[in-house]
């Protein structure tokens, strides 16, 4: 796990990657560098006692999410998203996508509720650091945030 905004692997270091995405249940191996990462896991609960009452807001000690972005050796974005949990009935999910286009990133880590687009902090997090790091992803950070 990170901690509340990066990850500790070194950047830019190449390495070779292993992710299982939850949902199709394809693994996939590939070898590249880690040009963006953030988390929204907290180290403090927000609520009292164990766990959060339920209806009660998020807590990020309790669920979060962490975002990767990653080139890989055959300049291939992968982005890697993974939902944890510390209940014990709740299962850790995990998502990969893979793609050529820095805008289709993008595209991933944007979500939509009540009609209303936008990105999540952590995931505009890893897209600044990918953004510092990559020119591509450096002109589609740049297009998308005038459009």
């Amino acid at each position: 796990m990170m901690n509340e905004t990066m990850v500790p692997e070194p950047y830019l270091e190449v390495r070779r990657w292993r992710l299982h995405d939850t949902h199709t249940g394809k693994t996939h191996t590939f070898k590249g560098q880690l040009i963006g990462a953030a988390t929204s896991q907290r180290t403090e609960h927000n609520h009292e006692g164990v766990r959060a009452d339920f209806g009660a807001p998020p807590c990020h000690a309790c669920r979060w999410f962490e975002v990767r972005i990653i080139m890989t050796i055959d300049d291939e974005y992968v982005v890697s998203y993974e939902g944890f949990t510390t209940f014990e009935r709740e299962n850790h999910r995990s998502t990969v996508h893979r793609t050529r286009s820095p805008h289709t990133v993008i595209e991933h880590l944007t979500q939509v509720r009540n009609r209303e687009m936008f990105i999540p902090r952590t995931s505009r997090l890893a897209l600044s650091e990918a953004a510092g790091r990559d020119d591509g992803m450096e002109r589609a950070w740049i297009d998308r945030v005038v459009a």
